[in-house]
């Protein structure tokens, strides 16, 4: 499903400069390198993640197929699995005080769910207006801090949301070097920054919360290369983290890994070649 057109991000990243512009936020660039890799469902279109208490969470989409699964990270085993009505599409995935939220694509209600035996307990309508280019109320990444849940649409836009009853507390808009970064995806709130994947490519980008300022640039190929998807939809898009044990994990959508990683310095690279 081609949500937006790619042309005009490509454009825009096709001219940044790999050094940071006057003014702007300096950015750093890493490489993902692997620790662990563990099993993961090859079957799951991965579109949330988090991790809590030994387990991943996760949500899966595409009609018909969406879940919300309660998985042990080591094995890949899933314990609990909870189906999603056919019409319904499962996006991003956070935690709020023992419950779990699901965002839906274009269903216009994120669900809510006991933890942790994913009881479905009820639904919130999205109460923000939409910052998309066509205007639509779509749900794609989520994640929280200890005041707001966080989410994305797929835009430049991220929406900071009252837990309470899904209506806006402030939104910031993300960029590289001045110019407006599109197509967040999946997110996840790591020591104090936002963790996001970008549709259809092969980089987490690292942002300031307060400013929406890119800070730094995970670079995903080599661990794109190893799992060597065959469908261009089978994209990195699922990051969780073990704020105990300071661990960062991530998959994709179909992936057959699941991957701990760290993050390895590296020399600033064009970040053309990502998308």
């Amino acid at each position: 499903m081609l949500r937006f057109s790619r042309l005009p991000q490509l454009l825009i990243l096709a001219v940044l400069a790999v050094l940071p512009s006057a003014g702007y936020c300096e950015l750093q660039f890493y490489r993902a390198a692997i620790v662990n890799r563990y099993p993961h469902d090859a079957k799951a279109f991965t579109q949330g993640l988090l991790y809590h208490q030994g387990y991943l969470y996760e949500s899966t989409g595409l009609y018909g197929h969406s879940s919300l699964r309660q998985v042990e990270a080591e094995t890949g085993e899933v314990k609990r699995y909870t189906q999603l009505d056919n019409a319904l599409f499962g996006e991003g995935l956070t935690r709020w005080h023992n419950e779990l939220v699901q965002l839906t694509w274009k269903a216009d209600k994120a669900l809510i769910y006991s933890e942790p035996d994913l009881t479905r307990k009820n639904s919130i309508p999205y109460r923000f207006s939409s910052q998309r280019s066509d205007g639509q109320r779509q749900g794609w990444g989520l994640t929280s801090n200890s005041q707001h849940l966080i989410l994305s649409d797929g835009s430049e836009t991220l929406y900071f949301l009252n837990p309470a009853d899904f209506t806006l507390h402030h939104q910031i808009k993300v960029s590289i070097n001045g110019e407006a970064l599109l197509r967040l995806n999946e997110l996840e709130w790591v020591k104090g920054k936002l963790y996001a994947n970008i549709w259809h490519s092969k980089v987490i980008v690292i942002i300031e919360p307060n400013s929406g300022q890119v800070a730094g640039v995970i670079d995903l190929r080599d661990i794109y290369r190893e799992v060597a998807p065959k469908n261009r939809e089978n994209v990195p898009n699922g990051i969780a983290y073990d704020e105990q044990n300071q661990r960062l994990f991530i998959t994709g959508k179909r992936w057959p890994w699941l991957f701990e990683i760290r993050l390895q310095p590296t020399k600033a690279f064009s970040l053309a070649t990502f998308f």
